[in-house]
């Protein structure tokens, strides 16, 4: 053959490479270029463990995922302060035994839709652990994967496992886990996400669900953590979804929190949580009791939604409050068809803020009393004395309660009500004024007087009028349903009505000394106590 370029004749070096598929591709080389075809070659059979400066973990030596990882991140393709590392797509989960400590910052990655998948076969310790300390660095963390156990259900029994850990030794401030799924329905862990020691603070975990966990969210009581957000993701069919307790602050975001089996938020410790645009929800799987709290925890719920989709039956509460306090504002709470009896059941020495929020279909406000022992205030600006609404919206099968508790303070230029112990009756002051009870309309009816003569100086009983629920104890007042008639301004005198039981009768008196027949008239009577 001759070449044209440089006027020679070469002998041209052919390699064959066969292609999955029974596709033959024949790449030409010069038979002097034997450097070029051992070099592609090499290319062809090489694992990039580094690429845009990206580690791939699955191009480092180890027994399982978790030990090339482990590898990869100690490697020194990794930098010390810390590098990304990616977990490549794969059909199945990959299987670990091995524990990931990122022990520096890392950004331990998969792809979208948790098509990178890692499951723990381990029944104890944990699968992931955050643990690089606290330097003000941000960024490091999880995102894009799938993580598994082996719970096969929420009772997690005889398995004691952890899916991530955040901060262990060292602590892991500005950890972020992101889109990420921790356990899943019959892999699950015994604690999902849980908070280690030391001191953790600025956590964010982002669009990521616990779910099938025995605890899908722990903190120990041992353990302090600041300003820990979780926002968007469920927190769904765990036993319990959060559970809390020691110190720290936590903020609840845009959260699913379904079928929950035991609760779907439980805290006992000094805690402030914030609960903002959360859903709650029974859709026949979980429990309707969807917040537990006690010990000094300080919660707010705003803007949130508590639905429980059982049809029939009885519930006691949704909200079991043994906290310091509870503000609530914005929420719409309703049932599709149980009976609650008590939206918010509170424990007892507590002070609770109810604002603006709308009760419907079948939840009680408090028809079983449980209020009572518990302080209401009005947020809106301090007081000195008990308040238990203010602008609180009342719909179907509900009502307004008021505690019976002893007479609270009073202050100028305030207006306080409460139940009376004692009376069983609403008492009012209004700018500072004395307690008086607030009368109650038992019911009204109408009859027609008799038309007849009425001696000089005697009374004359009218047709009696039925009011159910009138006692001897009770008071009546009657008028006419029209202007006196002439007849009767002759001298006839309406005396005070005579109330017995379920019965009001009108008198009518003739004080004169002649007879009067007052024409028969429409007499209408009010029953009050």
């Amino acid at each position: 053959m001759k070449n044209r370029g440089i006027g020679k004749v070469s002998v041209i070096a052919v390699v064959s490479l066969f292609v999955a598929g029974a596709m033959s591709v024949t790449h030409v080389y010069p038979a002097s270029d034997t450097k070029n075809v051992i070099s592609w070659t090499n290319q062809r059979n090489r694992c990039s463990k580094k690429v845009n400066a990206v580690l791939n973990a699955s191009c480092y030596s180890g027994s399982d995922i978790g030990a090339q990882i482990m590898t990869a991140k100690d490697s020194e393709d990794c930098a010390p302060s810390g590098c990304r590392i990616r977990i490549p797509v794969s059909r199945t989960c990959y299987q670990l035994s091995t524990h990931i400590v990122l022990d520096k910052y890392v950004m331990l990655e998969g792809d979208p839709s948790n098509s990178a998948c890692l499951q723990y076969t381990g029944t104890s310790g944990s699968a992931i652990t955050l643990d690089w300390g606290s330097s003000h660095h941000y960024g490091a963390g999880l995102r894009d994967l799938e993580i598994l156990g082996k719970c096969a259900t929420t009772a997690c029994k005889g398995n004691t496992s952890v899916g991530i850990v955040v901060g262990l030794n060292n602590g892991a401030e500005g950890a972020r886990i992101e889109n990420v799924k921790v356990g899943g329905s019959g892999n699950g862990f015994y604690q999902g996400i849980a908070l280690g020691n030391p001191y953790s603070f600025v956590v964010k975990i982002d669009h990521t669900s616990a779910f099938g966990n025995a605890y899908g969210f722990y903190q120990s009581s041992s353990q302090n953590n600041e300003n820990i957000v979780w926002e968007g993701g469920c927190v769904c069919q765990n036993a319990y979804g959060t559970y809390l307790r020691g110190f720290g602050d936590f903020n609840f975001d845009h959260i699913s929190f379904d079928d929950n089996t035991t609760a779907g938020q439980d805290f006992n410790g000094s805690l402030v949580v914030h609960d903002t645009a959360v859903h709650f929800e029974n859709a026949g799987l979980g429990t309707g009791a969807f917040i537990n709290s006690n010990g000094n925890t300080h919660l707010t719920i705003n803007a949130s939604s508590f639905t429980d989709d059982r049809t029939t039956g009885t519930s006691p509460y949704m909200v079991n409050y043994g906290g310091t306090d509870l503000q609530a504002s914005g929420n719409t709470i309703g049932s599709a068809g149980i009976t609650v009896a008590t939206w918010i059941n509170p424990t007892g020495g507590n002070t609770v803020s109810l604002v603006g929020n709308k009760v419907t279909n079948n939840v009680l406000a408090d028809a079983s009393g449980s209020w009572t022992g518990a302080t209401f205030d009005c947020p809106v600006e301090p007081m000195d004395s008990t308040c238990l609404f203010r602008n609180y919206i009342i719909s179907t099968n509900v009502g307004v309660n008021f505690i019976e508790t002893s007479a609270p303070g009073s202050a100028t230029g305030k207006d306080v009500c409460y139940g009376d112990t004692v009376a069983h009756q609403v008492k009012c002051s209004y700018n500072n004024g004395s307690f008086y009870s607030i009368s109650q309309t038992i019911g009204s009816g109408t009859s027609t007087s008799n038309g007849t003569a009425i001696a000089p100086g005697t009374s004359q009983a009218q047709p009696a009028i039925t009011v159910t629920g009138a006692t001897t104890s009770d008071t009546a007042a009657c008028s006419l349903n029209a202007p006196y008639p002439p007849s009767w301004q002759t001298g006839i005198v309406p005396l005070p009505p005579v109330v017995t039981a379920n019965t009001v009768t009108p008198w009518l008196s003739n004080p004169t000394d002649r007879s009067i027949i007052p024409a028969a008239t429409a007499i209408r009577c009010t029953v009050l106590r």
